[in-house]
């Protein structure tokens, strides 16, 4: 495996991974690795599909129409 040293890293940032490998329960090396992992192995987005599946989202619902009341209790459906 190979080494890899990062220089400057900033006081928040490093405070910040200390707290999520606590959380996770993992050190702080496994937890920079697991967020770099993340980062470069995250499916890339279809930008072009994505916008076509959005557009043809909003011409499904274009006739519908809410008022700011039936909103508010769609919103507030279910809770205490």
């Amino acid at each position: 495996m190979t080494t890899l040293t990062i220089d400057n890293c900033p006081e928040e940032l490093y405070q910040q991974l200390e707290q999520r490998a606590v959380q996770h329960g993992r050190t702080l090396t496994e937890e920079i690795l697991t967020s770099l992992k993340q980062v470069v192995y995250a499916p890339k987005i279809d930008v072009d599909a994505l916008l076509t599946e959005v557009r043809e989202s909003r011409k499904r619902t274009a006739h519908y129409f809410l008022t700011d009341e039936e909103l508010q209790a769609a919103k507030s459906e279910g809770r205490l």
